[in-house]
């Protein structure tokens, strides 16, 4: 999983009106990953993990089970498709 996440954060995406998000800086990728492996979770999937999330500006989110692990997620960051 961890290597689906560092290749989607580290694109560029589009919101869905269609504005660019850059692609995230490598060491915010890093934290990310290091914030997921404090989480201690096995594989899973959209109903069961957390959710990574991406604002305008590259700043990634990171929620699990509704509490935040960061800052509050942007009701326009984009996610994973």
């Amino acid at each position: 999983m961890g290597l689906r996440i560092i290749y989607w954060l580290r694109q560029t995406k589009t919101t869905r009106e269609g504005a660019p998000v850059p692609r995230s800086a490598l060491a915010a990728v890093r934290r990310a990953l290091a914030q997921l492996s404090e989480l201690d979770l096995g594989l899973w999937n959209e109903d069961t993990g957390p959710t990574v999330a991406v604002d305008s500006k590259g700043e990634i989110f990171i929620t699990k089970g509704g509490a935040n692990c960061g800052s509050t997620v942007p009701a326009a960051a984009t996610r994973p498709r």
